[in-house]
């Protein structure tokens, strides 16, 4: 009779997109880093906005001191790192504003930098944006929606189980 109430919960088990645009394969970015996995599993972006989203509720993990790649760490604790651009490292934090601080709880969807995309537009550089997990090897990853228009905080990207 209790077990009706004892039921687990259906937790939704997945990474969504943090952008509104393209899901691309990771072999695809210029950067051979990214292309060549070695910082982890994950997908790119060519994305539309301005404005980059938390792509599940946890906390800020980690914020680079040049504002271009935030970490998110998810309540299961995946470890979800977003690199805005190729080679943004090079604007010395200008044209990124992070819009929450390290070690703050994020919501799926929260804004989490807003990007001044003339500006980066301006100094020539690709904004195609890798998401990566950066601790994979502790989960079974399935990266879903490439090639695909995916829309920010709807679209599944990565589906995870722990190892």
């Amino acid at each position: 009779m209790f077990k009706l109430f004892n039921k687990a919960k259906n937790e939704d088990k997945s990474i969504k997109a943090p952008v509104d645009g393209k899901c691309i394969d990771l072999s695809e970015v210029s950067d051979k880093v990214f292309a060549k996995r070695m910082m982890g599993e994950g997908v790119a972006f060519v994305f539309e906005g301005d404005v980059i989203y938390s792509p599940c509720s946890g906390i800020v993990d980690t914020i680079a001191k040049t504002s271009h790649a935030i970490a998110v760490k998810n309540t299961d604790g995946v470890e979800v790192l977003i690199h805005i651009g190729m080679n943004t490292v090079s604007l010395k934090g200008q044209g990124f504003d992070v819009l929450v601080k390290e070690n703050q709880k994020v919501e799926l969807g929260e804004p989490l930098v807003k990007i001044d995309r003339p500006f980066i537009e301006e100094n020539s550089i690709d904004l195609t944006t890798p998401m990566i997990i950066t601790n994979g090897d502790n989960y079974n990853l399935s990266i879903k929606n490439i090639s695909e228009f995916v829309t920010k905080s709807e679209s599944e990207i990565i589906h995870y189980e722990k190892k």
